[in-house]
């Protein structure tokens, strides 16, 4: 009997590293996140929140979530380069694909991959830098075909310029998978996310801008208070409890991240 195999690509979480589902569960247990009128908060809602608290969390840090290919240029600074043996790079390398030199529109250098190395713990990059270390699996046919690819004399002029303009093109891996992601980053994005929620289901407890509210029929009534006020909304308390493990918890994180970050003085 003949068979039929079939590959599907599927996105469960849209580039997200939690979705609406896991955000309610693990930030809204026993939380009602409805309107007055019963309607659930709809997960396009919870998702933009999601990416935006991503996003900050990124810029913060300086790091990408979610493994990627990045690709850009810098500058090539003689003196650095020679004293260094390597580049920088924005992000941490996970592992470099591509070093080019280029001048203008004209390739004129570029490594064996084989002779690009990265720092990392785990599979995941620890410094933002490709390291260029020259090694004998390559052969000589090899580094005359790769190392050289452009022409070099009508470029003599540069040879002892201390720097170029967008001289090197990177290709590299950062980023994390979903099983390596550490669980810090996790619950940071989620109550980056959960406080914008909380801002907004404050203003639909009983009414935006309502502290309190009475209701009476036949000589009975009823008095319904919240903590609700012009300063506070109904949910500030868990509000400011998430502002300061965040707080907390991204001095930790920048010593991390952004502290293996590598400038020029």
């Amino acid at each position: 009997m003949p068979s039929f195999n079939f590959i599907i690509k599927n996105k469960k979480n849209k580039g997200l590293i939690v979705n609406g589902r896991e955000l309610k569960t693990l930030y809204f247990y026993g939380i009602d996140i409805t309107n007055q009128q019963g309607t659930d908060l709809n997960d396009i809602t919870l998702e933009t929140y999601i990416r935006q608290a991503q996003e900050e969390v990124e810029s913060y840090l300086s790091i990408k979530l979610l493994k990627q290919v990045i690709e850009e240029n810098s500058d090539y600074y003689r003196d650095e380069f020679r004293g260094t043996g390597f580049v920088k790079t924005e992000f941490t390398v996970n592992k470099a694909l591509k070093l080019e030199g280029y001048i203008g529109e004209q390739k004129q250098l570029n490594y064996p991959q084989e002779w690009l190395t990265e720092n990392k713990s785990n599979g995941i990059g620890t410094a933002r830098q490709i390291l260029v270390v020259p090694n004998s699996n390559v052969s000589t046919m090899s580094i005359n075909a790769g190392l050289f690819a452009g022409a070099v004399i009508p470029y003599l002029g540069l040879v002892n310029s201390n720097s170029i303009g967008s001289y090197w093109h990177k290709t590299y891996i950062t980023g994390f998978g979903f099983e390596s992601l550490p669980y810090e980053i996790l619950d940071l994005v989620g109550k980056y996310a959960s406080i914008k929620v909380f801002n907004l289901l404050g203003d639909i407890v009983i009414g935006a801008g309502i502290a309190s509210m009475s209701l009476s029929l036949d000589g009975m009534s009823q008095s319904i208070a919240t903590t609700s006020s012009a300063e506070n909304a109904s949910y500030s308390a868990r509000i400011k409890q998430y502002l300061s493990e965040i707080k907390d918890t991204l001095n930790k994180l920048k010593g991390i991240y952004k502290g293996i970050s590598l400038t020029s003085i």
